[in-house]
Formats: C-alpha cells, sequence, structure tokens
C-alpha cells in the first residue's frame, strides 16, 4: 500500500492527475487496502484539475465505503 500511495501523491504533486487516478483505480481493482493517505493523494489530484465530480465522489467512497473519517487536509 505504501508504494501505491506515494506513487499517487507524487503523481498529484507533479500535476499528473489522470495518472494518479489510475493507480488508484489498479489498487481498488486488485482490492489492495487504502487509507487516509491515498486519498489524500486522489482527492488533492482531482482537485488540481478541476475535478469537482469525482472529488465528490471520493470523498464520498473515502467515508462510506472505507469508513475513513475526514480530517482537514482532506
Amino acid at each position: 500500500m505504501v508504494s501505491w500511495t506515494s506513487m499517487i501523491t507524487k503523481y498529484a504533486q507533479h500535476g499528473r492527475a489522470k495518472k494518479a487516478l489510475m493507480v488508484f483505480e489498479g489498487m481498488q481493482k486488485q482490492n489492495l487496502e487504502v487509507n487516509a493517505i491515498t486519498f489524500t493523494g486522489v482527492i488533492s489530484a482531482s482537485t488540481h484539475v478541476g475535478l469537482v465530480d469525482k472529488v465528490q465522489y471520493y470523498f464520498n467512497v473515502m467515508i462510506n465505503d472505507h469508513q475513513i473519517k475526514p480530517t482537514m487536509k482532506h
């Protein structure tokens, strides 16, 4: 999980949102564990490219599907 989350975070930081989201979708397909840091990267990536609908979607997935409570970073 750490390597995948690191890739998502780095892609998001460097403006490669689509790649970050592709990595996250790959994690989901393989049923890999995700955590609050993973979602921080995913939400950040979506925000940087203006994907407001995706931000809301991933925020809801984080809360409802993974029972992760949002923090100020989210």
